[in-house]
């Protein structure tokens, strides 16, 4: 029996993941902070008031860590009640912000409810204001809350629905300016208990009256919490040119969350009268509609989220008393040979209430499928359920437009010193700059050069990374981007390959190869350790600068090896000046006399201790020689790394007068504080002022355990 694929894409665009890189050196970072921001906007399908943010409206953000049960809690959340402020493009934290999490490989969920509140929790009391005619007033009582399904997105879109009901009164009439108009709402609770989780807002507590405001064209607006009013009450007073006219509703009415109710009037006389001769208005609960669905396919152009008639579909959905929706899509030719039945088997539940809920009230459009082929044909297929158990299957075909021929990818991998004022400096980063038209997607990777040899393209396309930021790709194509990578290896050849792919489905394979800068030699030594530490350094062991330093390729032995100094020395029986320690071989080798670097091995006689440096600084002049580095290896099986100075006198018998000082920049898990703490150093001499010269042999080398050494991070 034959098996139908359908190419079941998820709305509202889901980045394609990729695999993580096994070699690939850190990804190039834009910006530095991982704050995570938010844009918003009103859904307008259900509004009640404005359909936008103002400049310094707050709303309060809850971030709520994935499970298979998403809800707020009224504390302890990932984080609770953060303030953010729209500054006329985005939300960003007022004070302390979301730092986006990457331990969480869904993402984080949000909810958000607007305006902010001290007291906004998972359960909360909200109250509107009694006076509406002030426009402040008015909006801080329009009470709207947003959810967003756990993302990775640094920048989250939220988008709200309005949770009250809203009262427009609109007067029709001559001369109306000099009436000296204003509304009144009489006897309305004005408090309700609101439950996020539950989406229920409901009315308590004492019953007051609320002053609407004017909007332009003699309308009024006011804002109540969800409640029934009865048509025996006196619902409201209208004051016309001080004569007050009271009025009531003909029907009982239950105003409800999200629903906009809308009256109009003409006056004459100085007498109200109901348009068309009755209060219709007054009600806006109509009878049930008839069960009713419509979809619609078509085009259109986002070059921010880089979507395009010919890689995209849009989609409209309408309908009234829907329960649930199924949709899948694909390749119109899928689906030749399959009974309706087939093809609703495998289609996907949509499982997300808020755009349910927009579907029923008015419509949702702008909800779109990419990643599609150019002039293709593609169906939609849909099956809704309707409340009375109804069911309707819509099938809607649209042909995607023929995708641009004209490919162009400009990539450049380039050092230099214009950012130094920033941190970065041309033998420690890399800077990439990329621009192009019709690019879909851009996976790449920096490798060191050498790591390259005998290795083919298939393999590098296995372990590159997807650019996944929408705003650098459409900043590719509409003028190009700069990235940067830091903590690179000074002196270096890093290549940067990078696939592209194109609109039209084409992909090319971009490698581009730049070298890192030498260290100056005079900032080589406070590269490797820290300035204020050398000052300390300076009173325990000898520092000899110079070009020429003499050839001390070798291995050498240090025997005894003495303490001179330690710097978490707080007493004891151990490491106090004279105390010794376990004595140790070290080896020099690859000394390259022109560029001033050599590459550096130690190991302890114990066996507890080994380390390795490779491109090592060496100075001095005549015998006298300082070598220093950063060296990574274990000690106890811990991890560590180093920042080691070693200075002496090379003879013709060894090194007179070794000095061995070393920082501990970095260490694995300790908990048994076996090694000193970071940041602290030590420093040790040969006790009998001579480290004479050995054999390779005679040093133990454990080939495994140095390769392991080398590749830890």
């Amino acid at each position: 029996m034959k098996k139908l694929n359908l190419f079941l894409l998820l709305l509202c665009g889901m980045m394609t993941a990729c695999s993580e890189p096994l070699q690939e050196i850190d990804k190039p970072v834009e910006v530095e902070d991982t704050e995570v921001r938010f844009k918003a906007f009103i859904n307008q399908a259900t509004r009640a008031t404005e359909t936008s943010f103002e400049a310094d409206d707050a709303i309060s953000v809850f971030a709520v860590e994935p499970s298979a049960n998403i809800k707020l809690e009224a504390s302890g959340n990932y984080a609770d009640n953060v303030k953010y402020i729209y500054d006329g493009s985005k939300f960003a934290a007022d004070s302390k912000s979301i730092a986006f999490d990457e331990t969480y490989e869904e993402g984080l969920a949000y909810f958000a409810i607007y305006p902010y509140s001290y007291s906004a929790s998972s359960k909360y009391t909200f109250t509107v204001k009694n006076d509406q005619s002030n426009y402040a007033n008015y909006t801080a009582s329009d009470l709207c809350t947003a959810y967003n399904e756990p993302t990775t997105d640094e920048t989250v879109l939220l988008e709200f629905s309005h949770r009250l009901s809203n009262i427009i009164i609109k007067f029709q009439g001559e001369n109306l300016a000099s009436k000296n108009l204003s509304v009144e709402i009489n006897d309305v609770y004005t408090s309700c208990d609101v439950d996020i989780n539950a989406n229920t807002y409901q009315a308590k507590g004492n019953r007051e009256n609320i002053v609407m405001g004017e909007e332009s064209g003699n309308t009024f607006h006011a804002i109540i919490v969800p409640q029934n009013v009865s048509a025996d009450d006196t619902f409201m007073t209208v004051s016309l040119n001080g004569k007050q006219i009271t009025l009531s509703l003909n029907n009982d009415t239950n105003f409800k969350s999200g629903r906009k109710h809308t009256y109009e009037f003409e006056i004459k006389d100085d007498k109200i009268v109901a348009l068309n001769g009755f209060i219709n208005p007054w009600n806006t609960e109509e009878e049930e509609p008839n069960n009713w669905f419509e979809q619609e396919l078509y085009s259109k152009t986002n070059e921010k989220e880089n979507l395009y008639p010919y890689n995209s579909i849009y989609v409209r959905w309408a309908g009234e008393n829907i329960v649930s929706l199924k949709y899948g899509i694909a390749e119109s030719s899928v689906f030749t040979g399959y009974s309706d039945s087939e093809i609703i088997s495998v289609l996907k539940e949509l499982d997300n209430s808020d755009l349910l809920n927009k579907i029923n009230n008015g419509g949702v459009e702008d909800i779109y499928f990419y990643d599609l082929e150019g002039s293709t044909s593609y169906t939609l297929c849909t099956q809704v359920t309707y409340k009375n158990g109804d069911t309707k299957f819509v099938k809607t075909t649209h042909k995607t437009e023929a995708a641009p021929v004209s490919n162009d990818f400009t990539q450049q991998l380039y050092s230099t010193k214009e950012y130094e004022n920033q941190g970065y400096h041309d033998y420690d980063s890399l800077f990439v700059y990329w621009e192009g038209t019709s690019v879909k997607r851009v996976q790449y990777g920096l490798f060191t050069t050498s790591a390259l040899t005998d290795v083919s393209d298939t393999v590098i396309k296995q372990h590159l990374t997807a650019e996944e930021d929408s705003e650098g790709l459409a900043k590719i194509n509409n003028g190009g981007v700069t990235y940067v990578y830091d903590n690179l290896t000074s002196d270096t050849n890093y290549t940067l390959c990078t696939l592209v792919t194109f609109n039209n489905g084409k992909q090319e394979l971009y490698k581009t190869t730049a070298s890192t800068a030498e260290i100056p030699e005079e900032e080589r030594l406070e590269v490797v350790v820290p300035s204020d530490i050398l000052v300390k350094l300076d009173d325990y062991i000898t520092i000899y600068n110079g070009v020429n330093p003499p050839n001390v390729e070798g291995t050498y032995f240090m025997d005894p090896c003495t303490t001179v100094y330690c710097e978490d020395y707080v007493g004891g029986d151990s490491y106090y000046p004279g105390y010794e320690v376990a004595s140790c071989y070290v080896e020099f080798s690859n000394q390259n006399t022109k560029k001033n670097t050599l590459d550096y091995y130690e190991e302890s006689t114990s066996g507890n201790s080994v380390a390795e440096g490779k491109g090592a600084f060496i100075s001095g002049s005549g015998n006298n020689f300082t070598a220093f580095f950063n060296t990574v290896g274990e000690a106890y099986d811990i991890y560590i790394k180093e920042a080691l100075v070693i200075s002496g006198t090379k003879t013709s018998s060894g090194i007179k007068n070794l000095h061995y000082a070393f920082v501990m920049v970095e260490k694995g898990p300790d908990p048994d504080g076996i090694l000193m703490n970071e940041g602290v150093f030590r420093v040790f001499k040969d006790g009998d002022g001579m480290s004479y010269a050995t054999t390779r042999g005679s040093v133990v080398y454990d080939e495994n355990r140095l390769s392991t050494v080398s590749t830890i991070k």
